[in-house]
């Protein structure tokens, strides 16, 4: 009867490649179409605008995760556009736990790093005072040590959700590491790498002082 699209990225032309799929392009019928909690990361590009504004005027409705992005469509189909929650927060924290396993090691995790690698540098002077190991999600060469820090993989639920769960502190510059970390009472630092999206989520929650510009660890 009607078509949901929504979650993280889907309207990112940048990592879509541009496919129109989640912009329900291949629906007719604009009272069938619904977005909730969509992302789009980045702003859209001027030359992007006059395409993307067809296809979300045939939206019947449309809620998006950000606020700045609530704006910018608001601004393209002049139409009301609602900021909604992400999704991993409609459940209770403690659900997330049934997913994941102890870990007894001490460690300071760096998921999704800034361009400037500030996590890493931030993590490993803090592990340099306090003797404790430095690990890194990445997704190539794994278990390998580099310049003093251990690269891991996460590839289950079960991996990324205990990674951070039991890290003594996150240094971060993802939306959804950032968002655990709060679920799982974890202190973390964070980092804005190429849009607004983490500073929204910190003002919310009056947690600005843990922007990684600030912060001192």
């Amino acid at each position: 009867d009607k078509f949901l699209v929504g979650s993280d990225m889907l309207w990112c032309t940048k990592f879509t490649k541009e496919d129109r799929t989640f912009f329900l392009d291949f629906i007719d019928d604009k009272n069938r179409k619904f977005a909730f909690a969509t992302s789009v990361g980045y702003r859209w590009d001027d030359s992007e605008i006059e395409i993307i504004k067809a296809y979300l005027s045939d939206f019947c409705q449309i809620a998006v995760r950000e606020t700045d992005i609530a704006e910018q469509v608001r601004n393209i189909i002049g139409k009301e556009v609602r900021t909604v929650c992400d999704p991993t927060m409609l459940v209770e924290p403690s659900i997330w736990k049934n997913y994941t396993k102890r870990n007894k090691e001490k460690y300071y995790l760096v998921y999704m790093d800034d361009g400037n690698q500030s996590g890493v540098c931030a993590a490993m002077e803090l592990a340099r005072n306090n003797d404790i190991k430095v690990k890194q999600v990445e997704f190539s060469v794994v278990g390998r040590k580099r310049n003093g820090y251990e690269v891991i993989e996460c590839y289950s639920i079960s991996e990324f959700l205990s990674a951070i769960e039991y890290a003594k502190m996150l240094f971060t510059a993802s939306y959804h590491g950032m968002l655990f970390a709060i679920y799982f009472h974890v202190p973390f630092v964070y980092y804005n790498k190429d849009s607004s999206r983490l500073e929204g989520i910190a003002l919310r929650f009056g947690l600005a002082g843990r922007n990684g510009e600030k912060y001192k660890v």
